[in-house]
């Protein structure tokens, strides 16, 4: 007979502290896909990355016996089942190994404390092929990768075109529906000036400060036309007021409303005047938006048809 089982004067905590735990690039895959229906157009368009996963689990085990040597002590551990199935690589002090599940075997001097961390591994890919991604990719992960030689410099130039190309293809994007240009995005084209062409950034920058000018007379037009609504509230009391000092012709009180209501014809003719000549400005600048727009429109088009990775 064999006796077996828990032995509850040994204790055992299990971890997995942050620091043992390894994500590693092994290497780098440039993905190609059609550009269109034609089946010899091939371009890259996002990278693979391959990694390996290293997972460390650490186990603590005190023999709380003060007189009692434990022979052995035996640890149970089965494999991580994620990204298809870790592999316990870890080989001190294992007894016996199968397809994801190990067995170590220890043994414990009166209240000794023994560490046991056990290795596994696994593989897995990680595709990246959205603008966002390839730039936090270059930003955050390709120096330390090409230090490292996994990254190597053809490989670097190729994923720089890809960026490229997306942040110009979706520029152009935005260029060819110009309504929807903002000068947040102006301000981040500005940024990647090295991307787009000069004659684009000069457009569009004329296109922005004849909206901003339009921009600018729609408020005073509308401004003014607060003020001739102010107008009509004013003269309809001084009207009232005229009305109720109609007997008494040579009040000086009715000679000021009458100067009041005169005065302000004269504004309201004026005002009206200057709103007129807005209006007129306004048109022409609407015009000359719209030409902008028609040119950027067209220049993107053509920059389009241009356009390779």
């Amino acid at each position: 007979m064999i006796n077996y089982g828990m032995d509850t004067t040994v204790a055992v905590t299990k971890s997995l502290p942050s620091n043992l735990q390894e994500v590693k690039i092994q290497t780098i895959e440039i993905i190609y896909s059609k550009l269109d229906d034609n089946l010899t157009t091939v371009v890259p368009t996002g990278i693979i990355l391959h990694q390996n996963h290293t997972k460390r689990t650490k186990y603590q085990i005190k023999n709380n016996s003060v007189d009692r040597r434990v022979e052995k002590f035996y640890v149970d551990h089965s494999a991580d089942p994620t990204l298809g199935g870790y592999i316990i690589t870890s080989a001190e002090n294992c007894i016996k190994s199968v397809m994801g599940f190990s067995r170590f075997q220890l043994s414990l001097d009166p209240q000794e404390v023994v560490e046991l961390i056990v290795t596994e591994n696994a593989t897995s890919s990680k595709s990246i092929d959205n603008l966002t991604d390839l730039e936090k990719f270059l930003e955050k992960q390709a120096i330390e990768l090409q230090q490292l030689n996994v990254l190597d410099k053809s490989t670097m130039e190729i994923i720089k075109r890809i960026v490229k190309f997306e942040y110009v293809s979706i520029a152009l994007d935005y260029m060819m529906n110009p309504t929807h240009i903002t000068e947040t995005l102006m301000h981040d084209w500005q940024t990647r000036k090295e991307f787009l062409s000069e004659t684009l950034m000069n457009t569009i920058m004329t296109m922005l400060n004849v909206q901003h000018n339009i921009t600018e007379l729609n408020q005073q037009i509308q401004y003014m036309n607060e003020y001739i609504k102010s107008i009509f509230t004013n003269q309809e009391r001084l009207r009232e007021n005229i009305r109720s000092l109609e007997k008494v012709n040579t009040s000086d009180l009715l000679k000021r409303y009458l100067k009041d209501l005169n005065t302000e014809e004269d504004d309201l003719a004026q005002t009206r005047k200057q709103i007129k000549k807005m209006e007129s400005e306004k048109n022409t600048l609407q015009k000359i938006l719209k030409e902008k727009q028609c040119e950027l429109i067209n220049e993107a088009k053509e920059q389009r048809k241009k356009l390779r990775v």
